[in-house]
């Protein structure tokens, strides 16, 4: 039993063998697509198609010569050393077929047009301002507080005329502040077009840093309108500020003004507002409430 089935399968093998070998000596008529391939395309000029047709055409040929030409380098050359500026109308001909040699083809027909047209754009080069672009509100705040020193830069494009005119400015990928590293970010750009080149991809930012301390204030008097006959319980605060350490380091007492929030006086007590410097913030303050007496 089991030397039939081997035998079976032995000829079953042979069988294909045979058959294969006689559809590969076999001529066939086969209708394929080719690829387009510019030559000698003047340095100054760019193919606006992104991407360019394919040629239809039927050729005969056994079918080992379309099996090695399915496994080989194809296309229809066209050579552009004379084109122009905008379009260029090209006439295909069989001569512009090139595969390699050791395949034996007989060119039928074209099953598509021969006429392709070729569109060409000018290249050139402009310099880009860069728009700096933040992960969040947040973000962009922490960079307001500390300063990018260097945030006018510009970048060098080259592409087509069309597509670089149509350019205002190159965003960066969006920053944070945990982005900072020894007072400077390296960030990323984009390209807002394929066909665009940048002549760098990343831009480094210098970040001004303001090293933030706290420091607490003690026993600010409470101030309100002297024409008010009110009584107050206590009449000093406690505060807690923080800002740049060269503001926080010369803060007096005198420069943190408290004053009662005659507008929210509810049961007898009320809260506190403050005039601070610029840069300052108050991180809390004690007591939170103030307790308010009216004198008869």
């Amino acid at each position: 039993m089991k030397n039939n089935l081997s035998i079976k399968i032995i000829v079953a093998i042979i069988a294909i063998i045979l058959w294969t070998q006689q559809i590969m000596l076999k001529t066939h008529k086969q209708e394929i697509t080719v690829p387009i391939k510019i030559i000698n395309l003047p340095n100054d000029y760019i193919i606006t198609d992104s991407e360019l047709p394919k040629i239809g055409i039927v050729v005969n040929a056994n079918g080992s010569d379309i099996f090695k030409l399915y496994f080989s380098e194809h296309f229809f050359e066209i050579d552009a050393t004379n084109f122009k500026y905008g379009e260029n109308l090209f006439q295909l001909d069989i001569i512009n077929f090139k595969y390699p040699s050791k395949i034996n083809l007989d060119f039928k027909m074209f099953t598509t047009s021969k006429e392709v047209l070729i569109t060409l754009e000018k290249i050139v080069e402009r310099y880009k301002n860069i728009e700096i672009k933040y992960k969040s509100a947040s973000a962009e705040e922490y960079f307001i507080k500390n300063k990018i020193t260097n945030p006018s830069q510009k970048v060098k494009l080259r592409g087509p005329k069309k597509n670089i005119d149509a350019v205002e400015v190159i965003e960066t990928k969006k920053i944070s502040a945990k982005m900072v590293k020894n007072e400077q970010i390296e960030v990323e750009l984009i390209s807002p077009n394929p066909q665009i080149k940048l002549f760098k991809d990343k831009i480094i930012l210098k970040i001004s840093t303001k090293k933030q301390i706290t420091k607490l204030m003690s026993l600010i008097p409470i101030q309100f309108p002297e024409n008010q006959k009110l009584s107050i319980i206590p009449q000093k605060v406690s505060v807690m500020v923080k800002g740049p350490q060269k503001i926080i380091e010369k803060l007096k007492d005198s420069s943190i003004i408290a004053n009662l929030n005659m507008q929210k006086i509810k049961e007898g007590f009320t809260s506190i507002t403050f005039d601070v410097p610029s840069g300052v913030e108050i991180i809390e303050y004690t007591p939170q409430k103030i307790q308010v007496i009216q004198n008869q």
